[in-house]
Parts: C-alpha cells; structure tokens; sequence
C-alpha cells in the first residue's frame, strides 16, 4: 500500500490518493481524523479514515509511514 498525500498550511499532512495492489484511488473525503496514542510505546498516531473511489478505508500514520487497518 502507498499512499500520496499533500501538507496544507499549518504543515498537517492528509492523505489524497491511495495504492493498493497496484491501483491508484483518489481519496473523495476524509470522513473523519482522530489522534491516537499507542498503548505499548506511548507513540502518538493519527488514524484517517477516508472515502475513496472504491471503498471506505482506515489509515494510520505515525509521522513517518502510512499504513492500512
């Protein structure tokens, strides 16, 4: 899974195109966005979870990398 997403201007990233296996999807909506900390490594995360052109997905992003529930 890939995932191509823009930084508006406060610098926030949000996801809008989704990879997966092999087709782009455009994400139509971020239906909703919350911040999540991990229980084990007290990491904060935000969870997405998007409309995109085939379905509704939920993301997580740790700062770094991008990954599907």
């Amino acid at each position: 899974m890939e995932v191509k997403w823009y930084s508006g201007y406060k610098g926030e990233e949000k996801p809008s195109t989704i990879t997966i296996n092999g087709e782009e999807q455009q994400i139509k909506k971020v239906i909703s966005e919350k911040l999540i900390e991990d229980s084990l490594t007290h990491k904060r995360k935000r969870l997405f979870v998007v409309q995109a052109e085939k379905g509704v997905y939920k993301l997580i992003y740790d700062g770094n990398n991008w990954r599907l529930l």
